[in-house]
């Protein structure tokens, strides 16, 4: 029997809309500044402070260093 692409993926299509819902939903709370950045920041923020890091500071070196550190 075929079953539709949304058959076969039904969990992965369900389960990755609901993570980009609730990421949006923070995201939006977060700009409309109903969460203050002094207790919890809003995704954008973390995506930009990774990126930063990633390029200009330590994040690869010290995932480095967590890997081999026995």
């Amino acid at each position: 029997m075929n079953r539709s692409f949304y058959q076969k993926y039904e969990g992965l299509i369900l389960g990755g809309t609901a993570v980009v819902l609730a990421i949006a939903i923070w995201q939006a709370f977060w700009s409309s500044g109903k969460i203050s950045p002094l207790f919890f920041t809003g995704p954008s923020s973390v995506v930009t402070r990774f990126g930063e890091e990633w390029t200009h500071g330590r994040l690869k070196s010290d995932m480095v260093y967590s890997g081999t550190n026995s």
